[in-house]
């Protein structure tokens, strides 16, 4: 049977080998090791698209009903029945790579070969040139396939795009602190750079704010590819600093995806897009549709923060 002691979650190899069953497709490697540790968990969001799970070691694990992986998620393919009728504050355990829903008898486990991890960065830088082109082609893709939804009005003024840069009221002192960050960086002003993007950290609506969906991109292209960067040696103080504010500013689950960027990890759509980017590998045009169904509006956010990553190279100039 399955017990719960002192907080911490204690199960017996009798209780697994009962209940029903359902083996995960793949999962990232943060959340196989939160589920690989005995302790309570909760259910923190119920969406179309899966089941947020907060545990008690702070990590929010992400039970997908997609194929798409990352670090955080453990990735379904299908909404199994036992998650039907599942609903917020729901008591969970988990162990041995296993969640437990204790009140139905079942549980999800990940097979130690189903682990994924993400791809290391590699491959040629293509020359600046190409880099610009690619991201302002890229940048106009997003820009008609979001119809002026979430923080996609910034990148015509972002990417110097053709067309009209007017940023909307709403949105303009969200772009002025943008472009401080981007200074800030390149001059290596620590200190400013954390407080300019803390402004951005909790902006917005939903489990993952439009602002926070931005950082995750921005420092994933900043840690992913630091070579493309002049201030590089900053980069490990920035992240740290904007971590420690993220856990008092926004989300546990913004928090934990700005801790995977800071590693250069992420969602593997996000990854695609920012590694083609950068070494113009074919497969834009997929990329970019399934960056865009990252969220509701997420991805966007998230491309945008990537293409103000990619404008802050010193030999970069867009314009």
């Amino acid at each position: 049977m399955t017990v719960t002691v002192n907080g911490k979650a204690s199960i017996s190899d009798n209780r697994t080998s009962s209940c029903v069953q359902y083996t995960a497709r793949r999962s990232g490697e943060v959340a196989l090791r939160a589920l690989s540790t005995e302790q309570t968990a909760t259910v923190m969001g119920v969406t179309s698209r899966g089941v947020f799970i907060r545990t008690a070691s702070k990590w929010v694990i992400f039970l997908s009903y997609e194929d798409y992986c990352s670090p955080l998620t453990v990735a379904l393919g299908e909404r199994p029945h036992m998650l039907q009728g599942l609903r917020p504050a729901a008591p969970m355990l988990t162990a041995k790579g296993s969640l437990i829903f204790p009140t139905a008898d079942s549980h999800i486990v990940v097979p130690r070969d189903a682990v994924w991890h993400c791809p290391r960065a590699i491959g040629p830088v293509q020359p600046v040139a190409g880099r610009v082109r690619w991201l302002q082609h890229v940048g106009q893709i997003v820009v008609v396939a979001a119809q002026e939804y979430g923080l996609s009005p910034l990148l015509p003024a972002l990417l110097d795009l053709p067309g009209n840069q007017t940023v909307p009221a709403s949105l303009e002192a969200t772009l002025h602190t943008i472009l401080q960050l981007q200074h800030s960086l390149r001059t290596e002003s620590v200190a400013a750079a954390v407080e300019h993007a803390r402004r951005l950290l909790g902006k917005g609506e939903g489990l993952t704010p439009s602002g926070d969906d931005f950082m995750v991109g921005f420092l994933l292209v900043l840690n992913r590819w630091p070579r493309l960067y002049t201030f590089r040696s900053i980069l490990y103080q920035f992240g740290e600093q904007i971590i420690k504010a993220a856990y008092d500013y926004t989300t546990t689950l913004s928090a934990n995806l700005l801790e995977c960027s800071i590693r250069g990890e992420s969602d593997e759509r996000l990854i695609r897009v920012a590694d083609q980017l950068v070494t113009g590998r074919p497969g834009t045009p997929q990329y970019v549709v399934e960056l865009l169904r990252w969220g509701a509006s997420s991805g966007t956010a998230a491309f945008a923060g990537m293409a103000a990553a990619l404008a802050c190279q010193a030999s970069l100039s867009l314009r």
